[in-house]
């Protein structure tokens, strides 16, 4: 699973990680977990980089449990435009 280094995200993307702590335990994040939190958090811009992520990050995000319908309608979207589903 790729992983990104919280100090390469863009600040919107960081803005809607909300509740995960910058520089805690880890310096890097789970690719599937930084899609998830922008597209069900995020502004326009974080749906923009996380729609850009990887297939493995999108397909992996999609199976994570407490997704917003309307969130996961739009990941789904991202992903059939890509090819990816």
């Amino acid at each position: 699973m790729p992983r990104l280094r919280w100090a390469d995200l863009p600040e919107a993307v960081t803005r809607s990680l909300y509740n995960l702590a910058p520089g805690s335990d880890q310096e890097t994040l789970p690719g599937d977990v930084v899609a998830f939190y922008a597209f069900n958090h995020g502004e326009p811009r974080a749906l923009s980089f996380a729609s850009g992520l990887p297939w493995l990050c999108l397909i992996r995000a999609e199976r994570r449990a407490g997704w917003r319908p309307k969130s996961r309608a739009l990941l789904r979207a991202v992903m059939r435009y890509r090819g990816i589903r």
